[in-house]
């Protein structure tokens, strides 16, 4: 029998077969790493994005709230199309013959620069 020539009772794997296998066993496993690291970092910044909508909405709704205990004006709240809101405040900025006017008052706070 002649050196090197495989015989019908060798078992087992080559040096070469199992570096094959590992190649491309690591190929996989990167990919796969991959594949979950973008799917965790999507799933991340879903739930960043819903924390600051939520947020933004208990802003809104606390903002809401302060404005009607300030006293005396109206408070509109209207949603828009797009599903934002518009938040209207006026008060009373004038009363003359039993009518009132609502409107802003203009208040600065501060030095004014001179015009």
């Amino acid at each position: 029998m002649k050196a090197g020539a495989r015989t019908q009772n060798q078992k087992g794997f080559s040096l070469l077969e199992l570096i094959v296998t590992m190649a491309i066993s690591t190929m996989v496993m990167g990919a796969v790493v991959l594949l979950s690291k973008g799917g965790q970092d999507s799933s991340s910044t879903i739930i960043k994005e819903g924390s600051k909508a939520r947020d933004l909405r208990e802003a809104a709704n606390l903002i809401s709230k302060d404005l009607r205990q300030a006293g005396v004006g109206t408070l509109s709240i209207t949603t828009l199309g797009d599903g934002n809101n518009t938040v209207v405040f006026q008060k009373p900025i004038s009363f003359s013959a039993g009518a009132i006017t609502w409107g802003v008052f203009e208040k600065s706070l501060g030095n004014s620069p001179s015009s």
